[in-house]
């Protein structure tokens, strides 16, 4: 196989069998006689055993996810940088749930053979996670602000408002040092939390840095999470943008009679816009976006906001749409935009796309999406790869062609081919 075909079967890997729950995907992706070095206590380091520890893992983290934040191969071999996050919710190597979100760190490096994982190597910040849970002590030093100050965080990734409302005077004051905004007590708590879950519903903190003493805590995190509702600024809300954002935070804590007293919030807002694509990026991140077209990022995010007008507008009204090989029951083109409208459309539900490889040439565009919604989910398959090519002509795409992958197709067959026999 190429490696281009390895990283596509590592993706396939984390994105359908670890994020997808797909356990029945391990007989075809991983070799009868996988040898596993990072074997699950008790469990055997092999095929049975990696499917018998993904089972167990995700009955304790119901919401788990795998980031990949890096992925590369080299002839047989394919390394990924991963983040996993999830909340523990079931029993856990002998540890009753908690409740408590987990968010560590892992390497793994996988060779391939034949076109399978045939042997696995890894390492997981298993102390980290043991910590989280709170079976290990962080710091038998730490004093009692740092574990109400780190409950409150955990509150937040949980959805848990009134664990977090508990933990504050009534007279508390919040305050958001960029904005000016300032809210009190457990209801100002409870709206200060509601408000970045609305504005982000997939969004979670991870403490960086965390210094106590018994009445002052500050603490350095990193907030992610994709911009899927209203965001209420002073000057009105936001509304959807459905991009991405992560941000640098420090919070600065008053801590009275074991409960909370203040908050002072101090992070980049101007970043956070850019992000959003609502100002000019900074030009210390604007060289990480080097090759990405301003018309990328605004039809990508157009898509994964599932908004049907913000799609069409990037259309000309000769624009033409080919998908390689078509859908089943769709036309090989849609021409116009009254045609494009209705196949975006029937697109749109449930869809996310994830894209890279992403390069400018003239006006012409590529990159490689990782696409599910509705529609292939019905099919059968979790997600589909395709090389996208869009043709600009006036600041718009007058030609847009996805071709997926040959895996993908082969899947897309397989799947309907097992519904056609059932």
């Amino acid at each position: 196989m190429s490696e281009q075909a390895n990283l596509t079967l590592m993706r396939r890997f984390f994105d359908e069998i670890v994020n997808g729950g797909d356990l029945d995907l391990i007989d075809e992706l991983i070799a009868p006689d996988v040898i596993e070095h990072e074997a699950f206590p008790g469990l055997e380091p092999n095929r049975e055993g990696i499917k018998q520890f993904l089972g167990l893992f995700r009955r304790a983290f119901p919401d788990l996810h795998f980031e990949v934040r890096d992925l590369l191969a080299e002839g047989d071999r394919v390394a990924a940088r991963v983040r996993i996050t999830g909340t523990h919710r079931g029993e856990f190597n002998g540890i009753p749930p908690t409740g408590r979100r987990i968010d560590v760190a892992a390497l793994d490096i996988c060779r391939i053979e034949g076109g399978r994982l045939a042997e696995h190597w890894g390492n997981t910040d298993t102390l980290g996670m043991l910590q989280q849970l709170g079976v290990i002590p962080t710091s038998e030093a730490e004093p009692e602000s740092a574990a109400l100050v780190r409950t409150f965080y955990d509150a937040y990734n949980t959805r848990s408002y009134d664990t977090a409302a508990a933990l504050v005077t009534p007279n508390a004051r919040f305050i958001d040092v960029p904005t000016g905004q300032e809210l009190t007590g457990p209801a100002g708590t409870r709206t200060m939390m509601e408000g970045w879950a609305t504005a982000f519903p997939d969004s979670t903190v991870e403490i960086q840095n965390l210094i106590a003493a018994p009445d002052q805590v500050v603490v350095e995190f990193v907030g992610r999470g994709t911009h899927g509702g209203p965001l209420e600024t002073p000057e009105g809300a936001i509304h959807a943008t459905g991009r991405p954002v992560e941000i640098r935070f420090v919070d600065v804590w008053q801590v009275r009679d074991g409960k909370i007293a203040a908050n002072r919030t101090y992070y980049d807002l101007a970043s956070m816009m850019a992000q959003l694509g609502l100002t000019a990026e900074p030009q210390a991140e604007a060289a990480s976006s080097a090759g990405r077209s301003p018309l990328y990022d605004s039809f990508d995010a157009a898509w994964n906001a599932h908004d049907l007008e913000r799609v069409m507008a990037h259309f000309t009204d000769d624009a033409v749409v080919r998908m390689i090989p078509p859908m089943p029951d769709a036309p090989e083109a849609f021409h116009g935009k009254s045609e494009i409208r209705q196949f975006v459309a029937d697109m749109l539900p449930g869809f996310r796309v994830q894209s890279a490889n992403i390069k400018e040439e003239g006006e012409r565009l590529t990159w490689l999406a990782t696409v599910s919604n509705d529609a292939f989910r019905q099919l059968g398959v979790a997600s589909m790869q395709a090389n996208c090519v869009a043709l600009v002509r006036g600041g718009k795409v007058h030609a847009f062609t996805p071709t997926f992958t040959e895996e993908s197709v082969a899947r897309l067959q397989a799947a309907q081919a097992a519904g056609a026999s059932a």
